[in-house]
């Protein structure tokens, strides 16, 4: 049987993004602690933005749906670390030629996002999470759909999809509420 809800399936881009960043704080810390000379400030920089950005993922991925005022502003205080030692570096890589990166931060997002939250806190109002505006969600659920309609005949394509999935989210929604009335 299919299971659409299998918790082992759940990627999206999101995940890739933590994991990189806490791949990329081990390793330029250790890197940093071994470096000397005139690009041992450049690349602590680059190593503190890591930090900054990581610490921005890790509580946006934690927090619920509504962010409590200390999950805002580590949010903003995060944010704005990242978003001004990536100009730094970014300006200073310009200046002296140097190579910038393959991996873009989505700079312009970030920046919409601390703003949104700077604005709430600056209105009194409460915060709702940025995720709740992403599309991963979208995107994960597209990729079940398209799982549950990979072994079906063209001619029958929709209508068995669709059973597979109402089998799916009926077992889904099953073990869900096994699973609270054990607790």
């Amino acid at each position: 049987m299919l299971f659409i809800y299998d918790h082992l399936r759940g990627w999206y881009k999101g995940a890739d993004t933590t994991s990189l960043l806490i791949y990329l704080e081990d390793r330029f810390a250790q890197e940093v602690a071994n470096m000397s000379g005139d690009v041992v400030g450049y690349f602590r920089k680059i190593y503190n933005m890591i930090v900054a950005a990581n610490a921005f993922m890790k509580t946006l991925f934690h927090c619920a749906l509504w962010l409590t005022d200390l999950e805002r502003n580590a949010l903003i205080k995060s944010g704005r670390i990242a978003t001004g030692l990536f100009k730094e570096c970014a300006n200073f890589a310009y200046h002296e030629g140097l190579c910038r990166w393959k991996l873009q931060p989505k700079y312009h997002l970030y920046g919409e996002v601390i703003f949104e939250l700077e604005l709430d806190k600056a209105n009194e109002r409460d915060s709702i999470s940025p995720l709740a505006w992403s599309t991963q969600m979208d995107e994960d659920f597209v990729g079940h759909i398209a799982t549950a309609s990979r072994h079906v005949s063209i001619r029958t394509l929709h209508e068995k999809t669709l059973g597979r999935f109402k089998i799916s989210l009926a077992q889904h929604w099953g073990m869900t509420s096994q699973a609270q009335q054990s607790s």
